[in-house]
């Protein structure tokens, strides 16, 4: 029986020796880490919210590629222009344009709604959230 003891505290011991051993990692003093940020800013490192946006790319990443002149350029934008495929304001969203497809009347769509509210087929804000589906009851 002591032999076991014995046996089980130096294991104890020897799994534990590396956690002792481990390097004690300091945090970073505020002078190291506003020494750090004025490198990172100095050496153009930093990313901000929206840099992946080709205006705030710094100049330096397009000089070196050959491209095309600034007539080339403004030809293509009078070009896309008259053409209608120029966004404005979120380069995500599909320009919206009409539709020839004709559409329901104000009446169609009244009708609608009512025959759905009578056949229950509505659902309301949180009406058809139940507790024991997402309590694991």
């Amino acid at each position: 029986m002591k032999t076991q003891l014995i046996a089980a505290l130096a294991l104890a011991a020897a799994v534990s020796a590396p956690v002792f051993a481990a390097d004690n990692v300091t945090p970073l003093t505020r002078a190291q880490v506003q020494s750090e940020l004025a490198r990172a800013r100095a050496a153009g490192e930093l990313d901000f919210a929206g840099s992946d946006y080709p205006q705030f790319l710094p100049a330096k990443a397009h000089s070196n590629v050959p491209g095309k002149t600034r007539a080339e350029v403004q030809a293509e934008v009078v070009k896309a222009r008259a053409a209608g495929e120029l966004n404005f304001n979120d380069a995500e969203y599909p320009i919206i344009t009409a539709s020839n497809a004709p559409g329901k009347t104000r009446a169609q769509v009244k009708a609608e709604l009512v025959a759905a509210r009578a056949a229950g087929q509505l659902d309301f804000a949180g009406s058809s959230y139940s507790l024991e589906a997402n309590t694991g009851n």
